[in-house]
């Protein structure tokens, strides 16, 4: 009588599993601003010391309400950026602008910067080489006789 009770009750289990519906999880909600840089990486290449180096990074809102840039945050001092302050709308583009100060700063350089915004939060990077400047002597050099 235990055996077919239990068979009975291992049955039963089946059936119920097999029967049970199967509920598909609701699909992702796509963001509602979406941000979609031109670029994130910027090389100026080789610059002269000096030299204030200039990059607009575009970007495109793809998504179906507009982008509102809160913050632009450079990892040192001697990066500046800037932003569109108004919103961005959907199909519309924006700017993000990185000023580079290369006073006393030879050699390589690489400099992040932190987008936030209602769509996301987004890393910029310039990067490149500062050659020294030439200086010019401080007086006249005579050679010769």
């Amino acid at each position: 009588m235990t055996i077919k009770l239990t068979l009975f009750a291992a049955l039963f289990a089946i059936c119920g599993v097999a029967t049970a519906q199967i509920t598909p999880a609701p699909a992702a909600t796509p963001p509602a601003a979406t941000l979609v840089l031109d670029n994130e990486i910027h090389d100026f290449g080789k610059i002269i010391e000096g030299t204030q180096a200039k990059h607009v990074f575009t970007f495109t809102n793809t998504g179906k309400e507009p982008i509102v840039i809160q913050n632009a945050q450079a990892s040192c001092g001697c990066t500046v950026p800037s932003f569109s302050k108004e919103p961005v709308m959907p199909g519309q583009t924006g700017t993000i602008t990185a000023v580079f100060d290369s006073n006393n700063k030879e050699g390589n350089f690489a400099k992040t910067i932190t987008v936030s915004s209602n769509a996301a939060v987004v890393y910029l990077t310039i990067k490149g080489f500062v050659v020294k400047k030439q200086e010019k002597p401080k007086s006249p050099i005579v050679i010769g006789d």
